[in-house]
């Protein structure tokens, strides 16, 4: 089962009551693929090839840049413009030589996901924009696989284990379509390096419970929560997540799922209608109606005080709050993003008196209410 070299090398693991020789020979003979040698990918990389993972499979198809540095922890200056999977595997391999690890030198797109993804047992999402996310669920579910996302903004993370064949949610239980607008990726709206080790290891944390599951029998990972970090305030939440039973995806046989490119479009916005935090709080702001379009674990994490939540979806499903004509209304999201999009369907519906918080709650310093 196991040579004397890896007995030694994995002394640590086999004590614990949790892994022991059977679920050290579980991770043995698994099979793993991370999309993405990025931030989130670079620590998972690493700390699966430690714990012994028998192949590890890496798709990314960018060379490693100087900007990539602070993150992604695999990679030295002397990597700089080399392939990112080219090199992940020959360090990796140093490391524990026991792991196969395959690469995939390009983009995964809808002609190629199936054929990759069905040779493996569980897959992290490592990526940081909504068309690959939304490819990787509706591949993963189609495959009947769980995946274990995560994602980073500035100084939060989100992570969340889905598999649909196992009763769970998946990812488009909670976003069933791409936005409309353009959400910014971790290289435009900024990200601390130390973020993505943290969320990168706890995706690991997950991957190795989820792979020990299949041994076991038993069920030390959660299908139906979301983790929300904070490392501004060193704070953990999670948030129940609930299976979509009309979800575009898992609510379908999966002979029916058809996997396809997705393309998220910006909604152009008259930037006259931007109005700043300090501008707000200038004034006397109890004059404002603010509307909070954001997602409902967003608002629990915190909202202005006295605002109305109303989430974008909502507004999509041309359902919209009973105000005054008269009122002046500000739309607000995390970062002025979303309400691009809000404040058009809120012109179209005869709204004429709205505007919209430019830099989003996330530049607040007024009172704020949370949710316990």
């Amino acid at each position: 089962m196991f040579s004397t070299e890896e007995l030694k090398r994995y002394q640590k693991q086999l004590v614990l009551a949790d892994i022991g020789p059977e679920g050290q020979k579980a991770l043995k003979q698994s099979r793993v693929l991370c999309v993405g040698a990025g931030g989130l990918g670079c620590p998972s990389l690493i700390y699966l090839t430690a714990t012994g993972v028998g192949e590890l499979g890496i798709i990314d198809p960018d060379k490693v840049d100087l900007t990539n540095l602070h993150r992604q922890v695999l990679f030295t200056e002397k990597d700089i413009g080399q392939s990112k999977v080219n090199v992940a595997k020959e360090k990796l391999t140093e490391l524990n030589h026991n792991v196969s690890i395959k690469t995939f030198p390009f983009e995964l797109t809808s002609k190629n996901s199936l054929e990759i993804f069905k040779n493996y047992d569980l897959v992290l999402d490592g990526t940081d924009n909504f068309e690959a996310k939304f490819l990787i669920n509706d591949t993963a579910v189609k495959c009947e696989i769980p995946v274990v996302y995560a994602s980073l903004s500035q100084w939060e993370g989100q992570l969340a284990t889905f598999y649909a064949k196992n009763g769970g949610p998946c990812y488009r239980c909670i976003y069933p379509a791409p936005p409309k607008e353009i959400i910014l990726n971790c290289e435009q709206a900024g990200i601390l390096g130390a973020l993505a080790g943290v969320m990168g290891t706890l995706q690991t944390f997950e991957a190795i419970k989820v792979l020990l599951a299949k041994q076991f029998k038993h069920k030390n990972f959660n299908c139906s929560r979301l983790l929300h970090f904070d490392a501004m305030k060193m704070q953990f939440q999670t948030f129940k997540i609930e299976k979509d039973k009309n979800c575009p995806v898992c609510s379908l046989p999966t002979e029916k799922i058809e996997l396809k490119e997705t393309q998220s479009v910006l909604c152009q916005t008259d930037f006259d209608l931007a109005i700043s935090v300090k501008e707000v709080q200038d004034k006397d702001s109890s004059q404002y109606v603010f509307i909070d379009i954001r997602e409902p674990f967003e608002w629990a994490l915190g909202h202005i005080e006295n605002a109305i939540h109303w989430p974008l979806s909502k507004l999509k499903g041309n359902e919209f709050p009973n105000l005054d004509n008269t009122e002046k209304i500000i739309l607000y999201c995390q970062s002025g993003i979303r309400t691009k999009e809000a404040i058009k369907l809120f012109k179209d519906h005869g709204y004429t008196n709205v505007s919209y918080l430019k830099e989003g709650f996330s530049h607040w310093q007024g009172p704020v209410v949370t949710c316990s």
